[in-house]
């Protein structure tokens, strides 16, 4: 769950970005962010850590985004280490994603299926999705999870459609089971 603070400080960097026509870099950067440090478990604790001096996370900072970032993000980077918010970067940068998600009405779309997908399904589920509303656009997140036999899951916002064989194999069991088809006497 994202905090308040970061969904705050988020939506401020979009903002800005906005005003000064950068929201493209600054979602790439604030993607490579977020990558960087889930990458790096050492730097996420270095960013959480009550111990080092903000001077000393703002030179690993630096050294590690200094000639990635754009100056946007970089200067908004320097604020939240001066502020003593660095731990909640990566909430933040989930928290700008959503908001330029919002924006640009992008929803993300959760498929779960036994095999990868290939192009042509992908392209045939966003041609449905985007029959179902013109206006949104879709980005698929896929999943590849084998227990689900065959078939797919489906998952956009609080909506789901499970066509996976699991769950028709479930289905079956469950009319069969019942005492429906007993000839009583």
């Amino acid at each position: 769950m994202i905090s308040r603070v970061a969904n705050r400080y988020a939506k401020s960097l979009f903002l800005l970005a906005r005003e000064q026509g950068e929201v493209d870099r600054a979602v790439g950067d604030m993607s490579l962010i977020a990558e960087t440090i889930e990458n790096s478990h050492d730097l996420l604790v270095l960013l959480k850590s009550p111990v080092v001096r903000a001077d000393k996370k703002q030179a690993v900072l630096d050294a590690v985004f200094k000639k990635s970032l754009g100056k946007t993000v970089q200067a908004f980077v320097e604020i939240l280490v001066r502020k003593g918010r660095e731990g909640i970067l990566p909430g933040i940068a989930r928290a700008f994603a959503i908001q330029f998600q919002k924006a640009n009405n992008i929803s993300e779309v959760y498929i779960t299926s036994a095999i990868e997908l290939t192009e042509a399904q992908k392209n045939e589920i966003k041609s449905y999705l985007s029959q179902q509303d013109a206006k949104q656009k879709y980005k698929l997140i896929e999943t590849i999870d084998e227990q689900i036999k065959g078939g797919i899951i489906v998952r956009i916002d609080d909506q789901q459609i499970d066509a996976s064989v699991t769950r028709r194999l479930n289905d079956i069991e469950k009319e069969l089971t019942t005492d429906d088809y007993v000839i009583k006497y």
